[in-house]
């Protein structure tokens, strides 16, 4: 799945942060809804839920790390629930910028390495996730005939 020095890379980054994963989870959401106000309709007034549920599955998925292939059906199943929930493809790409700059913001020493193997997790997990979402986009043709008729 991903190369030993981008697992090492990603938990290095863990081990450094500079604040509560609580904290990290509310940066990520004020930085989000000012890069991308359009996603601040996706979610319900109160983020906190949210937030939480966002630390719980970065956590999962870097304790994970040596197991990816094991979390497929979970990441893919998590593209499916945000695509119900509206969000779209074009999406990605800024979560993913602001998720990885918040990260940055709070981890000691960072580096453009760090950045490189926080990119290649997200790109990873992401593209899962758009699979994932490709079952609920796609419309499902209705039958015309009752099979074996």
């Amino acid at each position: 799945m991903l190369p030993e020095e981008t697992k090492t890379r990603i938990r290095g980054t863990i081990a450094r942060l500079t604040c509560y994963p609580q904290d990290l989870a509310y940066g990520f959401y004020d930085r989000l809804f000012e890069r991308a106000p359009e996603t601040r309709a996706l979610f319900k007034d109160d983020i906190g839920s949210q937030a939480d549920k966002l630390m719980d599955t970065l956590m999962v998925v870097v304790q994970s790390l040596d197991k990816l292939a094991g979390l497929v059906t979970f990441v893919e199943a998590l593209g499916r629930q945000h695509a119900r929930h509206g969000v779209t493809d074009d999406m990605y790409p800024v979560v993913g910028d602001v998720l990885i700059d918040t990260v940055a913001e709070n981890v000691e020493d960072w580096s453009d390495a760090d950045r490189a193997a926080w990119y290649e997790l997200y790109n990873y997990l992401s593209d899962l996730m758009i699979t994932g979402a490709r079952d609920v986009q796609t419309p499902v043709p209705e039958a015309t005939e009752t099979p074996g008729t």
